[in-house]
């Protein structure tokens, strides 16, 4: 196909940038407000295949019993430093092509066809990054089983109780978990128990003081493939429901997205094409991402699989949330 390329062209890619930018800027804004900043979406431009952040231990031993008649000595405790790593994670665009002639018959200009194409390339990096956070977070926080309310074996009751019991896992954090993220199914099926619950008072005002049946917390509805897990010999598909605290998952842009356009010649008819490339890094809170085990520039699968994710925290508490399961 080289013989059918001519120099690359610029001439829409003010176009194209702004729907991007229009569809990305209101899915940022989606996905910070609606989730209480649970998930969060930024920019910060890094090098390399890791960001890595120094963080100190806490050490259990700062505060000890002092006897006053004593003359013993004391032992020197320290203080240690361990790291949280977020793996750049790469993707590409396209290529896609399109006859300039279809767009004639569809009486398309080519400046709408650019902008159209950033508005679906927006959507589609944003569904991109839900995806790939939801499923990292189900990864990590299933490696945690004081975290985690139902399996597979012997998944949790899609009701209120459930819920309740879920949040109780955080124990007197319990307050921090901020935003549920769940499957239609399960949001319906929470929706229907109330109904059938006759939910009023009381309870009822903690239930319904938020837009959905969720204990007052905002809820993320997606289908996304990551809010479930098929193929499995007991329970086929298992829903997983995460309450998250701020900050529990951070995606950010991290390199200069590209975006490439080219008119193809040498075929029965001109074409245009698009191709582009961008990258982001995600992490989890408490959980850095095991290098040895996981890799550069990891897939989904990889992210998805919690054995790449170590757990760095002294206590439970100071991680993403929670995670019901359910049939």
């Amino acid at each position: 196909m080289a013989a059918g390329t001519i120099s690359n062209w610029e001439i829409y890619q003010d176009q194209f940038q702004s729907g991007l930018a229009e569809k990305l800027a209101e899915n940022v804004n989606g996905f910070n407000a609606a989730s209480n900043n649970c998930i969060r979406l930024s920019t910060e431009y890094s090098r390399g295949a890791y960001m890595e952040e120094a963080f100190f231990d806490l050490n259990s031993s700062l505060i000890a019993s002092r006897d006053p008649t004593s003359l013993s000595s004391a032992t020197d405790a320290n203080i240690t430093q361990d790291s949280l790593i977020s793996p750049k994670i790469t993707r590409r665009v396209g290529p896609i092509a399109q006859t300039i002639n279809s767009l004639k018959k569809a009486g398309v200009s080519q400046q709408e066809y650019s902008f159209m194409f950033g508005s679906m390339v927006g959507d589609a990096i944003a569904q991109d990054y839900l995806q790939v956070a939801i499923g990292s977070l189900v990864a990590a926080i299933g490696t945690q089983s004081t975290l985690t309310n139902g399996n597979n074996t012997t998944p949790a009751t899609k009701n209120h109780a459930s819920l309740v019991t879920t949040m109780a896992l955080m124990g007197d954090q319990a307050d921090n978990i901020s935003c549920w993220v769940m499957n239609s199914d399960t949001y319906y099926a929470l929706v229907g128990q109330a109904i059938t619950d006759n939910i009023y008072d009381v309870g009822g005002i903690s239930i319904k003081s938020g837009t959905t049946p969720t204990l007052g917390r905002p809820t993320i509805i997606t289908d996304n493939s990551s809010t479930y897990t098929t193929g499995l010999a007991t329970t086929d598909p298992l829903y997983h429901v995460l309450g998250l605290v701020p900050n529990a998952a951070s995606v950010k842009e991290t390199e200069t997205a590209e975006m490439v356009t080219e008119t193809v010649t040498g075929l029965d008819n001109l074409l245009i094409r698009f191709q582009g490339e961008h990258a982001f890094n995600l992490s989890i809170k408490g959980f850095t991402y095991d290098q040895a085990s996981g890799g550069n520039y990891p897939s989904n699968a990889t992210l998805f699989t919690g054995t790449n994710w170590d757990f760095q925290m002294s206590d439970v508490k100071a991680g993403p949330g929670v995670m019901m399961q359910v049939a």
